[in-house]
């Protein structure tokens, strides 16, 4: 009676367009796990080089995803070596966005470097690639959204990055036998090449003499 009483319970808050998604998305999930494993199948290296490879819905919507995003940008200004797996079936983003950040298919080798940072829900197996150190990362501003990401994190056994004073104080109490490691959010501003604010405004439909604000 209490599963029956679950499922009521999230057609209700989420109606049939949500349960719709929910189901997507375990579908999606059983597709790129496979793909995976067989990416760990097909490797070529034994002993992985000092790097990260950064796993997650990288051409997705939602603000993890940006975040992710503006991880990879950041790696690619410091120099650092790294590679991107799109888990996403059906990238959300402009294709040439896509480009910046997803490493082609034939160029990936999941087990080319030493670090593996993924989206907390990432369908990538506990069990494989032990050679590689790695951690799921998450940014939630509410107690909803990590009590939706603790059963990966729990799963997983994986390091936990939180970039917020918030996520890492919560995550460090709940899970006191796993890694919790802060960072801050890599958040890109970059105001070269930028429009003029009279085109912004135009392009908005923003009044001369109106008021604007601009946050994240």
């Amino acid at each position: 009676m209490g599963r029956i009483s679950r499922v009521i319970t999230k057609v209700r808050v989420w109606g049939i367009t949500g349960i719709v998604s929910y189901l997507h998305r375990i579908y999606a999930t059983g597709v790129q796990r496979k793909r995976l494993i067989r990416c760990v199948k097909n490797s070529s290296f034994t002993t992985p080089t000092k790097g990260i490879t950064v796993i997650g819905e990288l051409t997705g919507q939602v603000s993890l995803s940006k975040t992710l995003r503006d991880f990879i940008l950041n790696l690619r200004d410091a120099g650092m070596p790294f590679q991107t797996y799109d888990t996403l079936l059906k990238p959300q983003i402009p294709a040439v966005d896509a480009a910046q950040i997803v490493t082609p298919l034939e160029e990936f080798d999941i087990g080319r470097y030493s670090h593996i940072v993924m989206m907390y829900r990432c369908p990538l197996p506990d069990k494989l690639l032990p050679q590689c150190r790695r951690a799921r990362i998450v940014f939630h501003e509410s107690e909803y959204g990590i009590h939706d990401t603790a059963p990966y994190l729990r799963e997983s056994g994986d390091a936990i990055i939180a970039m917020s004073d918030f996520n890492f104080s919560y995550y460090k109490r709940a899970f006191v036998s796993q890694p919790v490691f802060k960072i801050t959010y890599p958040f890109r501003f970059n105001l070269k090449g930028s429009a003029p604010r009279d085109e912004l405004r135009a392009r908005y439909g923003i009044r001369p003499d109106d008021f604007v604000v601009f946050f994240n």
